[in-house]
């Protein structure tokens, strides 16, 4: 089990066995997220799809381990590798 302060990366027990991602997501209901352009919907949906996949908590959040299917009809394949690679960089180094 790796911790710092950062980012806890030990497997996280949801405190809601209904949700999927505590306190924001119930577990078995889809979900949307929407708002105006530039409001950063897509790199906090990217985010929280790393807590799923990896089944980890940060800070307020906590996510069941699952697998994780990723749709953005908009964001090009060069922009969604760049926030990606900037959202990784800021959890890991900051």
């Amino acid at each position: 089990v790796y911790q710092d302060w950062r980012v806890n990366k030990r497997v996280a027990e949801a405190t809601d066995e209904g949700m999927l991602v505590t306190p924001l997501f119930p577990a078995n209901e889809p979900s949307i997220i929407f708002g105006e352009g530039g409001t950063g919907k897509s790199v906090i949906t990217l985010w929280l799809a790393g807590l799923v996949s990896e089944g980890f908590g940060f800070d307020w959040v906590s996510a069941k381990k699952k697998n994780v299917l990723y749709l953005d009809y908009e964001t090009s394949e060069a922009e969604f590798k760049r926030r990606g690679d900037k959202l990784s960089y800021w959890i890991h180094c900051c």
